[in-house]
């Protein structure tokens, strides 16, 4: 049985210390079901007793519900010593990140779940908030949280109730820490500050360290700090296994003295797999009532193996001593900070600024213009979900798909509106003489009901009703909507993103490798057999020889530490009779063979595929990950919504099934605006799906550009795909096919990819059509009547070359990246797109008056930039080591190797995309070619771009170095490693100086001379004995 926990508030300690008997040390996130996991006393009994076995004291539970009956389950986690921190809010009363408001409302919800709490000995806190502010732009809504932390502070107190510490859970955001956090400690008036901070972090992945991790990042902003902060949820899930080795730097020495604890990412395990229990195999939801999404909420607490082990190993090792009040003395109170100030891209609250009063909504009074540059601190390598959701209710997706069917008649309605019936202000509002009534008698009957009675309006109106009424039989009949999407609990779906049935589980965290060239042991022989627990990561560039266009592309992906590229079809020569010779058609035979041997690639490994001499890197290849498993499981949501589900039986494990989408996507290409160079009629033109992007986003010429410049994207571009190996293998393979047995790449791959996609999506939609039900028939004939179809076979135009061949293979798992968030198609996309420094905010009024189409804000940087490493860190992020003795490949220059001291993303231009708005990981030149000159100079890394290429080759690179990351090292991709130079397909090492010898000029342009001729003549050797730069004489 625990003790009442009402700490005394000093210092960042007392959360952990300063109750007796109670010490903030092992936590857990517990949330089974959406609404309350605290009802069931059976099964938190069940729960506890698990608990106690891994040996956690705290849980931290998200929605409950203060009219249940909570007694049973509060009572058993006291017995079993475990003490809980619940949110106030749920998604109807959140306060909102872009239109937040504290009303009443919000403040009865508040103070029922606190009522409701306040009466167990083990309650230990409460949340008023969970990830409010996610981007600079909703920074404006954090003085409607302190709000609330005022308000219930000064309820709680009218109540008498004990001191239960009141505080806010925070996303981890570079570009606003640590400004909330000491915003909502600020001020002069302790009835306004927030009694602790937390703060959801997910920087520790892997076997990582507490300076490479961003703790020591973490610990510096806690210092001094003047009320407790703890890690409100934690627990990377990439890579596998999670080791939970941050554990003992958050209770070790390191941070002990500043940072009170961490909360684990979850007990339970469902569809984000952070789980550390499972109740059981998966079941059909549609069968079982105790079951989301396939997962049971309920039985008997199964522990899956390894996470739970060793999180359990890892706190068995902790012994945290903490601080007693008696230590504390009258002069150790510690101040507050200072109430942070506006900055430009960043935090926009004046901290000074006097809180909004109850019933206010967001006042501009509460913000400042921006006038200083932001510095954001810190990093992250995976950002926490936003617990705030969304205010859709469950269903939400169903009822917004309703709404956009009904607005493909909006039209015929308005006309029959115009026709028929009175104007709007006679329907909206009583006649002239309805506030007129006689004592006894009720209120007349309104206008709009009189007229609606009228014989002139029941035509019309009976037209709306019937039509409504076959869009309703459409929408319940057509299948798209078999299963729901939204998570169990809502409060991780917007960034922990479910990953798709039979997506790859890639190590995304991972950054570069700390190889070159190859890795061999000390024998001098590569090793073989090597085993990881995670896939490799390829890039392939087809590149027949090299010049300058060839070096620019290496160039972004050196200093943003991508896998060392390997060159297709390198050396090779073409004599074909087609436009090309023939390179493009056999670019595909070459990537095809490349992935066939399983000497160089794994199934399961991804692949990253660009053309060679037009395409730029723009940010690392963390972030380009991220957003691939972003796109898929968007893409996977549609398709389920759209085809439905079936019952499959999971490869492996005998008769077991599960509810699985009926098409997944695995592979994304790059999408374009124009369909080239196929025919119209060919279903890579006419049978694709339409684009994601708002119908409107170029305005009403939207889709309607002859030019094409204001066309959505959504034809398929081959020059970028990403996928896992054999989901890209089987496309090529048809590539293959259709080149060497069809002939149909005479005119080249873009013909030969895009064809492929339109079959696959010609195939798709005719087998919808072909199941559909009477009601989905009606649907579909009604929505293209009215031509609000969304369906691309709508316009009942001819598919030519679209013969369908029984047992053919047509489905492939491929799709296109429609916002451009991993790769931006330059064709007709140009004057989308503006270099952007997100902190000078002189330039944001230019460009709106340039784009005044625009209907979405671009200047708020992405939250995965944020939260990435610094520019200048993917260069160099192992040993960045001056020692001359220590296995480097270069000497270090002070002429050549000067760089800025630091420097932030929000301090860099950023290619950016206006329209959807994104901020590209890749740019892909294609189409007019003048951007490659006249772009370059203004990519973040081209100033510095020799310095950034020495230090990305000078990194330490000892024989031991190297033979660890050989033997399986935590930063390597592929699995022959290589730093600072290309492989070719023929397994060839070739280091920068000799690829892309004599294109100084036009890739650095900086005016220092030769590669490695800068400070006159040397020989430079690296550890292998590789010679990288000959003396002149050796040339």
């Amino acid at each position: 049985m625990v003790e009442p926990y009402s700490p005394t508030i000093i210092g960042p300690q007392p959360v952990r210390t300063l109750a007796r008997g109670f010490t903030m040390d092992t936590c857990i996130a517990y949330q089974l079901t959406s609404t309350d996991p605290l009802v069931n006393t059976d099964q938190c009994k069940r729960d506890a007793k698990q608990m106690q076995d891994v040996g956690a004291n705290v849980i931290r539970v998200y929605h409950v519900d203060p009219t249940a009956d909570h007694q049973g389950c509060m009572n058993a986690f006291s017995d079993a010593g475990i003490y809980l921190f619940v949110d106030l809010d749920d998604f109807p009363t959140q306060i909102q990140p872009t239109t937040p408001a504290w009303n009443e409302t919000q403040l009865s919800a508040f103070s029922a779940v606190l009522d409701e709490f306040q009466k167990y000995d083990n309650t230990a806190g409460v949340f008023v908030g969970n990830e409010v502010l996610t981007t600079a732009e909703t920074s404006g809504a954090a003085p409607y949280v302190k709000a609330a932390v005022r308000d219930i502070k000064a309820y709680r107190d009218s109540k008498n109730y004990r001191k239960i510490p009141i505080g806010y859970s925070a996303a981890d955001v570079p570009g606003l820490r640590p400004m909330l956090q000491n915003y909502l400690s600020c001020g002069d008036d302790d009835a306004e500050r927030a009694e602790f901070f937390s703060l959801n972090v997910y920087e520790w992945c892997g076997d990582s360290s507490y300076d490479g991790s961003g703790y020591s990042q973490l610990v510096k902003n806690a210092t001094g700090y003047n009320v407790p902060i703890f890690i409100s949820e934690t627990g990377c899930r990439e890579p596998r296994p999670r080791l939970f080795t941050d554990q003992a730097a958050i209770f070790g020495q390191e941070m002990a003295d500043t940072w009170s604890g961490a909360i684990v990412y979850e007990w339970i395990q469902e569809a984000n797999d952070y789980g550390l229990i499972s109740y059981g195999p998966m079941v059909d939801p549609k069968v079982s009532t105790d079951a989301l999404d396939g997962y049971p909420r309920s039985g008997t607490p199964t522990t899956i193996s390894p996470d739970y082990g060793n999180l359990k190993s890892q706190w068995a090792t902790l012994s945290p001593s903490g601080v007693k009040l008696s230590a504390y003395s009258a002069s150790a109170r510690i101040t507050p900070p200072a109430c942070p100030t506006s900055t430009a891209g960043g935090w926009i609250v004046n901290g000074n600024a006097r809180l909004p009063s109850l019933g206010q909504t967001l006042d501009s009074a509460a913000t400042a213009s921006s006038s200083a540059t932001s510095t954001p601190t810190g990093s992250a390598a995976e950002p926490s979900a936003s617990a705030t959701g969304g205010s859709t209710p469950a269903g939400g997706k169903e009822i917004t798909g309703m709404v956009l069917a009904l607005l493909g008649i909006r039209t015929v309605i308005k006309s029959l509106i115009t026709s028929y019936l009175p104007s709007a202000t006679q329907m909206a509002h009583h006649g002239p003489f309805d506030a007129i009534t006689e004592p006894g008698r009720g209120h007349p009957t309104p206008a709009f009901l009189r007229i609606a009675r009228s014989r002139r309006s029941r035509t019309p109106i009976f037209i709306v009703i019937a039509a409504l009424l076959l869009l309703v039989l459409g929408w319940k009949s057509s299948g798209k909507l078999s299963t729901k999407s939204k998570s169990r609990t809502g409060h991780r779906f917007a960034a922990h993103r479910l990953l798709p049935y039979g997506s790859p589980n890639f190590n995304h965290e991972t950054e570069s490798p700390l190889l070159a060239p190859p890795a061999k042991d000390d024998n001098g022989t590569a090793p073989m057999g090597l085993q990881k627990s995670n896939p490799f990561f390829h890039l392939l560039v087809p590149a027949t020889e090299s010049n300058s266009d060839l070096c620019k592309t290496l160039l972004s992906s050196f200093v943003l530490a991508y896998p060392p590229p390997t060159l297709i079809n390198y050396g090779k020569k073409f004599d074909g009779d087609n436009w090309d010779r023939g390179s493009h058609t056999g670019k595909i035979r070459g990537i095809y063979d490349y992935l066939g041997d399983k000497k160089k690639v794994a199934d399961e490994d991804m692949v990253l595929i660009i053309d060679g001499y037009d395409v730029w890197f723009q940010l690392p290849p963390a972030i380009m990950i991220k957003r691939y498993h972003q796109t898929i499981n968007e893409a996977n949501d549609r398709l389920r919504r759209r085809y439905g589900t079936e019952l499959r039986k999971n490869e492996g494990e005998g008769d077991a099934t599960e509810m699985a989408p009926k098409y997944l996507q695995t592979v994304v290409f790059g999408a374009d605006k124009l369909c080239w160079p196929n025919p119209s009629t060919d279903p890579a033109c006419a049978a694709v799906p339409y684009s994601t992007l708002p119908k409107n986003v170029y305005g009403p010429l939207t889709d309607d550009d002859p030019d094409g410049y204001l066309i959505r994207p959504r034809f398929l571009n081959s020059g970028t795909l990403m996928g896992p190996v054999k989901d890209v293998r089987a496309i090529y393979e048809a590539a293959v096919e259709k080149v060497e047995k069809e002939n149909r790449g005479t005119i080249g791959d873009q013909f030969v990819f895009a064809e492929i996609f339109g079959e696959q999506e010609y195939q798709r939609e005719m087998q919808r059509q072909s199941t559909q039900g009477r009601g989905g028939r009606w649907y579909e004939w009604l929505s293209n009547a009215l031509g609000g179809s969304d369906s691309p076979l709508s316009g009942n135009q001819t598919i030519k070359n679209m013969a369908t061949v029984p047992g053919h293979r047509y489905e492939f798992g491929l799709g296109l990246d429609y916002e451009s968030k991993m790769f931006q198609t330059v064709t007709h996309s140009a004057q989308d797109i503006e270099f952007i420094t997100y902190n000078d905010s002189a330039i944001f009024p230019q460009i709106l008056a340039k784009h005044p189409n625009l209907r979405a804000n671009p200047f708020a940087l992405p939250v995965d930039v944020q939260m990435a490493h610094g520019p200048f860190w993917y260069s160099s992020p192992g040993n960045h080591s001056l020692d001359h003795t220590d296995g480097l490949l270069l000497p270090h220059s002070d002429k050549l190797d000067d760089l800025p001291e630091r420097l932030d993303w929000f301090e860099v231009p950023l290619a950016t995309n206006l329209y959807s708005p994104s901020v590209p990981s890749l740019l892909h030149i294609n189409g007019d070619k003048s951007p490659l000159n006249d772009w370059w100079p203004s990519m973040w890394y081209h100033p510095y771009g020799r310095a950034l290429v020495r230090r990305y080759i000078r990194s330490t690179q000892t024989r031991q170095a190297a033979a660890a990351a050989a033997a399986g090292g935590q930063t390597w991709w592929d699995m022959r490693g290589g730093r600072g130079g290309v492989w070719t397909d023929n397994a060839l090492w070739m280091s920068w100086g000799e690829v892309c010898k004599k294109t100084e000029d036009e890739v650095f342009q900086d005016g220092k001379g030769r590669w490695g001729k800068e400070e006159g003549s040397q020989k430079v050797t690296n550890s292998f004995g590789t010679v990288l730069i000959a003396d002149e004489d050796e040339e």
